[in-house]
């Protein structure tokens, strides 16, 4: 697979939905200049425009809207994994708690 990186991914989907580079990094907790060198790189690797650039702002392009909404279910879908992933594991540490200190043992007697 030639798949870019995801966090350029995930650079593209905020910027698009802020609409600016600035609030993509504000949400991302970078600079916005790390968002624009990050967009470079993406629209580098697709070949494609994905922001037109203003004096005042970036705009995004149809291709970045269209890319950014079809790849908007696959974060999703990979955040909604790794919660689960969190949950199950945490899950699983109580339990282990639990035996260690031999309350799950003392409340089966």
């Amino acid at each position: 697979m030639n798949l870019p990186p995801l966090l350029w991914v995930r650079v593209l989907e905020a910027a698009v939905r802020h609409g600016s580079f600035v609030g993509a990094a504000r949400e991302l907790c970078v600079c916005p200049g790390a968002v624009s060198r990050t967009i470079k790189e993406l629209e580098a690797f697709l070949g494609a425009k994905l922001f037109v650039r203003r004096a005042r702002g970036v705009v995004p392009t149809e291709t970045a809207r269209t890319y950014a909404q079809a790849i908007a279910p696959a974060l999703e879908q990979i955040a909604q994994a790794s919660a689960d992933v969190r949950r199950s594991r945490a899950a699983a540490g109580a339990s282990k708690l639990a035996r260690s200190d031999g309350s799950s043992t003392a409340a089966a007697r």
